[in-house]
C-alpha cells in the first residue's frame, strides 16, 4: 500500500459543498430571460435518442434544458432522477441535457463512468454547445430553462424538475419557481454618499430569500462604490452562516459532525437542511436569509465576526455559542513515541489529524485529541477499536471509547 500524507487543509477544501462547478462564461447573445419567446433553433450535435427531431420545439410538451458538464458531481447524481421523469412522462416533457464539452469527451465519459453504465443514462444530449449558453448565460450548474408553448416559462436549479412541477407546468402553461440568476447588478445602497458629512456610521439589512439574487458566502471587504466595509451574505442557509461566522472567532480544527451540534430550538429545520440530496435549493429557497452590513469604520476581521454574531441573534432571536457536553466518544489518549517498525498506510501529521480523520469516515462516535502533539503517524487499514489500537500501539496510543465532555456548538431559542 502507498503512503499519503492527510493534511488538514487539503481534506477542507475538498469538504465543500457545492451545487455545481464554474465553467467559462458564454459568449452573450440576446439573453432569454422569463416571459421571452424562445426562438426556434436547428441542433446538429446530437447524442442519444434523438430520433429525427433535431429541432427544439417546445409548443407540445415541456422542454427542460439542463445545463452539464462530466466535472459536476451534482449534475450527473441528477441524471436517474431525470431518466425516470422522462420515461414516466414521455407525452407531456422532453429533457435535454446541454453541455460546452466535446463529443470525445462526453463519449469516453459515458463509456468509462460506472454510475452512468449503471442506471443506463440515454437522455438527448447536446455536445459542443455555443449557443444555448448564450441565450442562457450562468456561472454555475446544473443550471436548468423551462420552456413551453415557444416561451421561456422558468430559470432554475434541477432541484426543482420534480414530476408535480412538470404537471403543473403542462396543465397550466405557466409556473412560478425561485429564479437562479448567477450575475449580480447591485445598485449603491447607501444614501447619503459615504464622503458625506451625513453619513450613517452603520447600515443593517435582514430579509429572507430573495428571489433572483445569486447566492454568496460570507464575506467583508470594502464597498468601492459607496466607500463603506460591507459585511454579506446572500441566500444562506442559517446553520452554515453561523459556522462561517465562528470560524473567523473561534479556531477549531474538528469537523462540525452531528454529535458537534446541540439542536434547543423549537424547528431545527429552518436552520439546516435534513432532506438529504436533491432537495437543497427548493429547501433553500423557503429558509435561506440575506444580511448586509455597512460600516464606516473598518474593524478586524474576528471583532466584525463578532457583531454579525450579535446581529444575528438578534434578528432570529436565538443564541448560538460553543459549549460543553457529554457525548459518546472515542477519546485519542497515552504518550507519544516514535515508531520502532516499518508501518505502511495513511501518514498522519499528529493526533489532531488522527482525529479529523476518524470523524471524517463518519462511523464512528466523535472523536476526541487529548494527547495534541503533531508527530508523525502511519495508521494501516483497520476494522474495528481493537485494530485501531493494534496500529497506534507502536506510537504509546490508544483509543478509548467512553462518555467524555466536548465541544459543541448550540442552537437554542431565547425564553
Amino acid at each position: 500500500m502507498k503512503k499519503y500524507m492527510i493534511h488538514i487543509a487539503l481534506i477542507l477544501l475538498g469538504m465543500g459543498a457545492v451545487y455545481g462547478q464554474s465553467i467559462p462564461l458564454p459568449v452573450f447573445r440576446k439573453q432569454l430571460k422569463v416571459g421571452d419567446s424562445f426562438p426556434t433553433i436547428q441542433v446538429e450535435n446530437w447524442l442519444f435518442g434523438t430520433g429525427t427531431t433535431k429541432n427544439l420545439d417546445s409548443n407540445e410538451k415541456v422542454v427542460l434544458l439542463d445545463f452539464f458538464d462530466t466535472y459536476c458531481t451534482a449534475c450527473i447524481a441528477s441524471m436517474p432522477k431525470l431518466k425516470k421523469i422522462q420515461q414516466e412522462m414521455s407525452d407531456k416533457v422532453r429533457i435535454v441535457l446541454v453541455t460546452w464539452q466535446d463529443k470525445a469527451t462526453i463519449e469516453r465519459f459515458w463509456k468509462n463512468n460506472a454510475f452512468i453504465r449503471e442506471h443506463k443514462i440515454e437522455l438527448p444530449l447536446i455536445y459542443a454547445d455555443t449557443v444555448l449558453k448564450g441565450y442562457f448565460p450562468h456561472r454555475a450548474i446544473p443550471h436548468v430553462a423551462w420552456i413551453y408553448k415557444g416561451k421561456v416559462q422558468a430559470i432554475t436549479h434541477s432541484d426543482f424538475i420534480l414530476e408535480s412541477n412538470v404537471r403543473s407546468l403542462y396543465k397550466n402553461k405557466k409556473i412560478q419557481l425561485p429564479l437562479k440568476n448567477d450575475f449580480d447588478i447591485r445598485e449603491t445602497p447607501l444614501t447619503p454618499a459615504a464622503d458625506s458629512s451625513n453619513a450613517f456610521s452603520t447600515i443593517i439589512r435582514f430579509s429572507g430569500y430573495q428571489d433572483g439574487k445569486p447566492a454568496s458566502n460570507y464575506s467583508s471587504q470594502l464597498d468601492t462604490i459607496t466607500g463603506y466595509y460591507r459585511t454579506s451574505f446572500i441566500n444562506q442557509p442559517i446553520f452554515g452562516t453561523y459556522i462561517a461566522i465562528w470560524s473567523r472567532i473561534k479556531k477549531t480544527l474538528f469537523l462540525k459532525t452531528d454529535a458537534r451540534i446541540s439542536w434547543q430550538v423549537s424547528d431545527s429545520s429552518r436552520y439546516k437542511n435534513f432532506g438529504g440530496s436533491g432537495t437543497g435549493q427548493i429547501w433553500l429557497a423557503q429558509n435561506g436569509i440575506c444580511y448586509e452590513r455597512f460600516d464606516k469604520k473598518q474593524e478586524t476581521d474576528s471583532l466584525q465576526a463578532i457583531r454579525v454574531l450579535n446581529d444575528l441573534n438578534n434578528w432570529l432571536n436565538i443564541n448560538v455559542r460553543w459549549t460543553s457536553r457529554s457525548r459518546k466518544a472515542w477519546v485519542i489518549e497515552g504518550k507519544y513515541k516514535p515508531a520502532k517498525v516499518a508501518l505502511d498506510g495513511l501518514n498522519m501529521e499528529g493526533t489532531g489529524v488522527l482525529a479529523f480523520y476518524l470523524d471524517l469516515a463518519g462511523k464512528y462516535p466523535v472523536a476526541v485529541d487529548r494527547v495534541n502533539v503533531k508527530k508523525q503517524i502511519i495508521l494501516p487499514e483497520f476494522k474495528n477499536l481493537v485494530e485501531l489500537n493494534r496500529h497506534l500501539k507502536h506510537y504509546g496510543l490508544k483509543v478509548i471509547e467512553k462518555v467524555a465532555d466536548i465541544e459543541v456548538l448550540e442552537f437554542s431559542d431565547r425564553k
